[in-house]
């Protein structure tokens, strides 16, 4: 389990999210389509450690490509949940976040379904074998 606080990203991920190529892919990996954004955590604490930690587990990558005259990169996902939500953490290939910085992506609107606003506490769990 990691916590932190929500913090507001940079406005990019419901550009990204939006992409059809990554949409079908999050469909097909991690069995939903994501939200068009992003829901970002800062890490505390003792769960900066683990962030580093599940680095080591099996991580799905969706495949970057090319669109509208640009390149995409590569997304590496991680299944999890937010509170009752499903969810993944997502680490683009080209990333402006530190690693104290969770961008997750859920079906849903978290920070709606949530009722959070900037620095609510939040956990995110990653379930591993």
């Amino acid at each position: 389990i990691l916590s932190g606080n929500v913090v507001s990203g940079l406005g990019e991920g419901k550009y990204y999210m939006s992409q059809e190529p990554y949409r079908k892919q999050f469909q097909e990996l991690m069995g939903f389509v994501p939200f068009p954004g992003t829901f970002n955590v800062r890490l505390v604490g003792g769960s900066i450690p683990i962030r580093k930690k599940i680095d080591s587990l099996n991580w799905v990558t969706v495949r970057g490509f090319n669109a509208e005259g640009r390149t995409f990169g590569d997304v590496k996902g991680l299944a999890c949940k937010v509170g009752d939500h499903p969810a993944a953490i997502i680490v683009p290939g080209r990333t402006h976040y530190p690693d104290d910085t969770l961008e997750i992506i859920s079906p849903v609107a978290l920070r709606e379904c949530l009722g959070t606003k900037d620095s609510d506490p939040v956990t995110v769990e990653v379930e591993y074998d």
